[in-house]
């Protein structure tokens, strides 16, 4: 195994323990990095000017960057909540980047409902998360569009606080806690929710009016993950800034083996 791989495989270790407290063999880290340059080449391979010697240049002068895909997020997290219970998972502050990972893994796949486009995703200290999919330019001009979010959640004992009127109350509260947020101009961060709480009942399009009014929003897009199918056979993805759109995914039709 030659320096580089070492170094790869060790980056490879460090992402799965910070992510989702898992401890991996360095067989297992190499199986894995295997994986990630067979997908990066089978994107790259899609490009209009690719070649072998291009691509070996470009693994060979880029720092290697570990994203999942969806599938694998979900594989890790059904790992997690066999261990320790769904519960644990969404209470305990020290799985919060695998929460995170469950939203952006949502996420990920209602934009590709959306676009028609695979997303993989990678995780981070600020922002919370980063999305890319290969884009149609030539493999020397940054073949990947990337997407950043900051990941936020609003749990159960915050909704006692927002009285009779809780959409006003959660655009509020989205507000409060992260408007006052500023990034560099050049970036356009987006900002994704998750409600911990049931979710019946909610009006989206209100609190997304509510939102539009508001001033000095620092995000580029809002988004809210919600499901309000009492059967969980609904995962329902929602922009909700700066217009309204949602995103509907029957998670039994169309993710069958994914776990939400």
């Amino acid at each position: 195994m030659n320096n580089n791989n070492n170094k790869n495989i060790e980056k490879i270790k460090k992402v799965f323990d910070e992510n989702f407290l898992r401890k991996l063999s360095d067989a297992e880290a190499e199986v894995f990095l295997k994986d990630v340059l067979s997908y990066t080449r089978e994107e790259l391979s899609k490009t209009l000017d690719f070649n072998e010697q291009k691509f070996n240049q470009y693994v060979f002068n880029s720092e290697l960057e570990i994203f999942f895909s969806p599938r694998r997020i979900n594989d890790e997290i059904v790992r997690i909540i066999e261990s320790i219970g769904i519960e644990t998972l969404e209470k305990s502050y020290k799985y919060k980047r695998a929460s995170e990972m469950v939203s952006a893994m949502c996420l990920a796949l209602a934009l590709k409902k959306l676009s028609g486009k695979e997303w993989a995703i990678k995780s981070q200290d600020s922002p919370d998360i980063i999305l890319v999919k290969r884009n149609d330019r030539g493999l020397y001009d940054k073949p990947f569009d990337a997407l950043a979010f900051e990941i936020m959640e609003i749990p159960e004992q915050e909704k006692q606080n927002f009285g009779l009127d809780i959409e006003r109350g959660i655009a509020e509260f989205i507000k409060d806690k992260k408007f006052m947020k500023r990034y560099l101009d050049k970036e356009k961060i987006h900002l994704f929710v998750y409600f911990n709480f049931n979710q019946m009942g909610i009006n989206l399009q209100k609190v997304s009016e509510i939102l539009q009014s508001f001033l000095n929003n620092p995000y580029h897009q809002i988004w809210i993950r919600t499901n309000t199918d009492p059967t969980k056979k609904l995962l329902n993805v929602t922009l909700i800034y700066p217009k309204f759109r949602q995103v509907d995914i029957d998670v039994e039709k169309e993710y069958p083996n994914l776990m939400f």
